[in-house]
């Protein structure tokens, strides 16, 4: 699986439309893998042209661009895609159309390029192409295109000879686990499929079992484990997954963790599935600015899986972000992880800004945000939170209750709590 940049692993996704293609693709890209779409090369140049982006002003720009570049135009977009990239997975070609696309793409990647056709009754098809949001098709509609993709652009040869068929009429589950299995079967370069069969549809406790003493498969294979993971949802594998991402530094496996993001934060007997993946974000070096969409989440768990993780960046550049969601957060659980990540990352350097920014929300706050202004800045600078909590007192901005607990934050402090 861990193809050179000279002989990449290029999956080539093919069927007609409403197969299931787009769904594959969202799947796989959500496991890591880098997804090259032949239809956005088209959409992009409709956009250019200014022409209409539907069905029609598509059909215009294959034919242009057939015409001007070549009728494996398409194709040869793909492989300069895939040539400059430094990425060592599998790539995904969604929506290899043509004979012609198909073969430029198997005489130049050779025993690296296969091709999955996804099958489907035509009548299922057409009601999903009916209650699709995005470039709706109604059942006429359908049929037309049907007929100009198999007249036009050949696309039934490309089907019937693909390397693997997959039928699509019932459960998602059923459909993505089929897939994967075959492409765990096709990028077995021993010629046997042992240890991929082991890991995606061996014992899951056994899997979970070698996890758990340490035996991390090969990083060729650890794709494999993310997708199982993805598309059975065990707790128990993905938190020992998401440790093993974290554990190895396995740079395609951040998706997989940010997906976790969104999903229910479930116990273990060590640390929440939350917890363990924003540790092991901290471990991939992931920019502060691609967690930023996350914490726009209306779920509370997500938002404070967010903070955490920034705290693990081991960076300051997340300290910015931190202290905003401190000032603006209304939540106790994200307002508390929040100021317990800034003091993580103050301790790695002085911030000044940061800790008068602190200063200023102890003594305008109240309530949480006080407390854990206070637990923040006392984490760091026990000095200026004790002079602080003082100024309170000369002031009488505080009563018992509420010095109490922040006393009791000071002393926690103190002895490294």
């Amino acid at each position: 699986m861990n193809a050179n940049v000279n002989s990449r692993s290029v999956l080539g996704v093919l069927g007609m439309p409403g197969s299931g293609k787009s769904l594959l693709a969202q799947f796989l890209k959500s496991t890591g893998l880098p997804i090259i779409r032949l239809g956005g090369f088209v959409e992009d140049e409709v956009i250019e042209r200014g022409l209409p982006r539907d069905s029609s002003g598509e059909a215009i720009v294959r034919r242009a661009l057939r015409e001007e570049e070549g009728v494996d135009v398409l194709a040869q977009r793909a492989l300069k895609a895939i040539r400059s990239s430094s990425a060592e997975l599998i790539f995904v070609v969604d929506g290899v159309y043509s004979p012609v696309e198909d073969q430029l793409l198997r005489s130049e990647l050779g025993d690296g390029y296969f091709t999955i056709a996804i099958l489907c009754d035509r009548r299922l098809r057409y009601e999903r192409l009916e209650l699709r949001d995005h470039r709706h098709l109604t059942s006429s509609q359908a049929a037309e295109r049907d007929l100009q993709e198999i007249d036009t652009l050949r696309k039934a040869d490309t089907i019937v000879l693909a390397d693997y068929f997959v039928l699509n009429n019932d459960s998602q589950v059923a459909f993505l686990r089929a897939c994967v299995h075959r492409m765990a079967m096709h990028l077995d370069r021993t010629g046997t499929t042992s240890e991929a069969e082991a890991l995606f549809v061996g014992s899951l406790e056994s899997v979970i079992q070698n996890l758990r003493l340490g035996i991390v498969p090969d990083r060729s294979l650890m794709w494999l484990l993310i997708a199982r993971a993805s598309i059975e949802f065990s707790p128990n594998l993905s938190w020992q997954v998401a440790k093993a991402i974290g554990e190895t530094s396995f740079q395609e496996g951040k998706s997989f963790l940010l997906s976790l993001a969104t999903s229910a934060d479930v116990a273990s007997d060590e640390t929440s599935l939350h917890l363990i993946a924003a540790w092991a974000v901290g471990r991939l070096n992931v920019e502060p600015e691609e967690l930023l969409p996350l914490l726009d989440s209306g779920d509370v768990a997500t938002r404070a899986f967010v903070v955490d993780a920034l705290g693990e960046l081991k960076g300051v550049n997340a300290l910015p972000i931190l202290i905003e969601v401190l000032e603006e957060e209304d939540e106790a659980l994200v307002i508390e992880w929040a100021g317990l990540s800034i003091a993580k990352l103050l301790r790695l350097g002085p911030n000044e800004q940061v800790k008068s920014r602190l200063v200023r929300l102890v003594n305008r706050s109240s309530g949480a945000r006080q407390l854990y202004a206070f637990g923040a800045l006392a984490g760091v600078d026990r000095d200026e939170a004790l002079s602080v909590l003082n100024r309170l007192v000369d002031s009488h901005s505080v009563d018992a209750g509420v010095f109490d607990e922040l006393e009791k934050v000071l002393t926690l402090a103190s002895k490294g709590g």
